[in-house]
């Protein structure tokens, strides 16, 4: 069986490149348990400061769940491939490495759901997006519910997921689905771009933002005050603050190591 999601290390930069152009970058089973090995095999490399999540399809970012594998599903046999979705995406969502996804062409239902359990989104000018799964009698069942709705509020989110309308890429930019909205030219050094800048910093306090960031957000004041004084704490017990606060002072850049 041919890989269905490739991965490459460069400089720092992992990427995991789907690659199911026959079947439009569609996910069965085979496909979610190569995302989860995939995330892994980044999120385990000390090397790798950010990933960056691609498809081969010149038109398609990822067309949702395999229909065809889904349609003859008893209700358990549902739940179970759900369950395995959620754990993949969730495993992006808690990936230490900020994850980018770069969204080159359709990105429709599941796939949308993926791109949600991301740290950000850049998708290019000629995409659609959407949550189609009521046309097919069915409702987002890998976290699209709440991610969706905690990142643009419940009010467009329920417009986008009782409609199953596709938006594109402008309209997603504006309504805050998406991050940035660019020419499909740009799309691949715009997103390179970003991890490159990310990759610079120091990894510590970018993966302990992550960690915290959602915990903080939903969290009263004083809760999220203790986070945040706890997060400068730990940073303060590596070698990346004592380096990076030097190298300020002494006006050059900072070299970081992870420790």
């Amino acid at each position: 069986m041919p890989e269905a999601i490739r991965v490459i290390k460069n400089a720092g930069i992992g990427e995991l490149i789907f690659d199911k152009p026959e079947n439009r970058n569609t996910m069965d089973e085979f496909f979610l348990e190569s995302l989860l090995a995939g995330i892994d095999a980044l999120d385990g490399d000390t090397q790798i400061r950010a990933i960056i999540l691609k498809s081969t399809h010149p038109k398609v970012f990822l067309a949702g769940a395999d229909i065809a594998y889904m349609v003859g599903n008893t209700p358990i046999k549902a739940k179970r491939f759900c369950d395995l979705g959620c754990a993949a995406f969730s495993r992006i969502h808690t990936c230490a490495k900020p994850v980018i996804a770069a969204i080159n062409g359709h990105c429709l239902g599941g796939g949308l759901e993926l791109a949600l359990a991301c740290d950000i989104r850049i998708a290019s000018t000629n995409c659609k997006l959407g949550f189609p799964e009521v046309k097919l009698g069915i409702s987002p069942g890998w976290g699209g519910l709440y991610r969706c709705a905690r990142l643009i509020g419940e009010g467009r989110a329920k417009e986008l997921l009782y409609t199953g309308k596709l938006i594109a890429a402008q309209e997603a930019e504006r309504m805050g689905l998406i991050n940035h909205a660019v020419e499909p030219e740009q799309l691949q050094a715009t997103c390179e771009q970003l991890a490159n800048e990310i990759a610079a910093n120091a990894p510590i306090p970018v993966s302990l933002i992550k960690k915290w960031l959602p915990q903080a957000v939903d969290a009263a004041d004083d809760v999220a005050d203790h986070i945040s004084g706890t997060l400068v704490a730990e940073c303060f017990a590596s070698e990346d603050q004592t380096e990076g606060m030097r190298a300020f002072l002494e006006k050059r850049e900072a070299k970081f190591t992870g420790k």
